[in-house]
C-alpha cells in the first residue's frame, strides 16, 4: 500500500507538531535554567558575602572651610546626641510605656546647641559648595534622620516589654 498524499500531508503536519514542541519545551527549559542560576548566585552572594561593594569614603577636598566646619559641628552633635537619647529612654520610660515622644525630644535637646545653626550650615555647602559639599550635606541629614527613626523605633518596641515587666512588678 502507498502513502497517500494525504498521510504524507499528515506525515509533515505531525513532524512540525513535534519540531515546535520540543522548541517551546526547549526554551522553557532554558529560561528556567538561567532564572534558577541567577537566583542561586544571588542567594549565594547575599549569605557568603560579595554583596555590594562599599563606596569609598569622600575626602572634604571640595568643601569650603565653612562647609566643613559646620558639617563636623553637627556630626559631632549627632555622636553625642544618640547616646543620650538611649540612656534617656532607658533611665526614663515613658508612664504609657511608648516613650516615643521622649527619645525625640531627649534627641533634639541633645543636638543643640549645633543644629540651631543647621540653616547656617546649609547655606554654607549649598551657595558655591559644589555637588561634594550638596553630598556630604545630604549624608549628614541622612544620618540624622536614621538616628531618629532608630531611637523611635527602640522605643516603640521595647514599649510593650516595658508594659510587661511593669505589670509584673507593680503591687
Amino acid at each position: 500500500m502507498e502513502p497517500t498524499a494525504e498521510a504524507d500531508a499528515a506525515e509533515v503536519v505531525e513532524r512540525r507538531r513535534r519540531r515546535g514542541r520540543r522548541i517551546v519545551i526547549g526554551s522553557f527549559l532554558s529560561v528556567a535554567t538561567l532564572f534558577i542560576l541567577s537566583s542561586a548566585f544571588q542567594i549565594t552572594r547575599g549569605v557568603f558575602g560579595g554583596g555590594p561593594e562599599e563606596v569609598p569614603a569622600a575626602s572634604g577636598a571640595g568643601l569650603s572651610p565653612s562647609c566643613r566646619d559646620g558639617l563636623f559641628r553637627l556630626h559631632t552633635a549627632l555622636d553625642r546626641a544618640f547616646p543620650r537619647a538611649s540612656a534617656a529612654l532607658v533611665a526614663a520610660p515613658a508612664p504609657d510605656g511608648s516613650g516615643e515622644e521622649a527619645v525625640t525630644r531627649a534627641f533634639a535637646d541633645a543636638l543643640l546647641p549645633e543644629w540651631a545653626d543647621e540653616q547656617r550650615v546649609r547655606s554654607a555647602c549649598t551657595e558655591g559648595g559644589g555637588t561634594a559639599a550638596e553630598e556630604a550635606l545630604a549624608a549628614v541629614l541622612r544620618l540624622k534622620k536614621a538616628e531618629e527613626t532608630s531611637l523611635r523605633r527602640q522605643a516603640a518596641e521595647l514599649a510593650p516589654l516595658r508594659r510587661r515587666v511593669a505589670a509584673y512588678i507593680t503591687r
